[in-house]
């Protein structure tokens, strides 16, 4: 699930949560496999933040229709997961064109790190530089709890 995260929140197992994909409420059960049982919403810009929540065997994906005006993409973001990333396990930052062809930006995924903090990352747009385009996250979780905290995201020069 998605979820939209206010600075200083934390989210608890127990306690549901709105999914920001179909706005159903849902306890976030996975979160008890995290250190101290929950996880605290600490946003690197403003006060909101994306965050994915995932258990068992389940790909979500969030999107935004853009037209690309700088060279490249800047964003902060967080990941943790209870278990070893598998073949079915990743996190992907990409840019899907009308046509269907995709551009992968960032991808994370077996064999990679259980765990990120929150830090900058940085993508280059210069293939779709002019164009409309969708910028689409995929959180895919195999068997583990994986969260991932998602933030800031700047189209720069």
């Amino acid at each position: 699930m998605f979820v939209l995260g206010e600075k200083g929140t934390s989210i608890k197992a127990d306690v549901a949560v709105r999914d920001a994909m179909d706005g159903t409420m849902v306890a976030p059960t996975c979160v008890a496999d995290l250190p101290g049982g929950q996880l605290t919403v600490n946003p690197a810009a403003g006060d909101r933040m994306a965050l994915a929540l995932q258990a068992g065997k389940s790909t979500y994906r969030a999107f935004q229709r853009i037209t690309v005006e700088g060279g490249k993409l800047v964003w902060s973001m967080a990941f943790d997961s209870a278990a070893a990333f598998s073949a079915r396990q990743r996190v992907v930052i990409r840019v899907r064109r009308d046509n269907g062809q995709t551009i992968s930006l960032f991808e994370h995924r077996a064999g990679d790190a259980q765990k990120a903090t929150m830090a900058s990352y940085e993508a280059s747009l210069a293939a779709v530089i002019g164009e409309t385009v969708y910028l689409e996250i995929e959180v895919s979780a195999d068997t583990a709890c994986l969260t991932a905290q998602f933030d800031a995201f700047v189209i720069a020069p």
